[in-house]
């Protein structure tokens, strides 16, 4: 089985200061508000991206780059 490679980039224009978004990027009881149900994260490059959409359905992989006010990037 041949296993395919996607790639997608997501960029949003939100009517908020970017101080007060990008906590809800990296702090997992943000993140949940938003997008799921539980999240385990490490903001750090390499660290854990794990957010559970709802049960069974999660998202997971690693952050790339993380540049407070600026940047969030994840596999």
């Amino acid at each position: 089985m041949v296993e395919a490679k996607i790639q997608i980039i997501k960029q949003i224009r939100i009517d908020a200061s970017p101080e007060s978004v990008f906590p809800c990027l990296i702090d997992a009881e943000k993140v949940v508000v938003w997008s799921g149900i539980a999240a385990e994260l490490d903001p750090t490059p390499g660290g854990d991206y794990r957010v559970t959409m709802m049960p069974g359905v999660v998202a997971a992989g690693k952050f790339v780059e993380v540049t407070p006010y600026s940047k969030v990037s994840y596999t």
